[in-house]
């Protein structure tokens, strides 16, 4: 059963571009290249009424829960602080984990 490891990230407006940049270009290839995810999605949520800051959500699809398991146990501390050193006051950030029931 597939797992989907979510990331939900809440950005200061005045350095969403860069963060972007920086996640496509940086932080989600060094996750991928983990080998724990078969892939990933970014999407920038819409419409939430309680927040003016954009809000984004990284979704990591890996084929079990071992190779999340894997993830959070070798790599994830790691990947945590790329985010820290370079956005701590910056963001926002909570994760959620998921079974995948279908896919179209």
């Amino acid at each position: 059963m597939k797992i989907a490891y979510n990331i939900t990230y809440i950005v200061d407006s005045r350095i969403v571009d860069q963060w972007r940049y920086w996640m496509i270009n940086e932080y989600l290839p060094a996750v991928m290249k983990t080998g724990c995810f078969e892939s990933y999605r970014l999407h920038k949520l819409v419409g939430l009424p309680d927040s003016d800051e954009p809000t984004y959500s990284v979704q990591l699809v890996a084929q079990k829960k071992a190779r999340l398991l894997e993830y959070q146990k070798r790599y994830e501390r790691e990947h945590l602080k790329m985010v820290s050193e370079k956005y701590r006051d910056a963001l926002v950030e909570f994760r959620t984990t998921m079974v995948v029931i279908n896919e179209g």
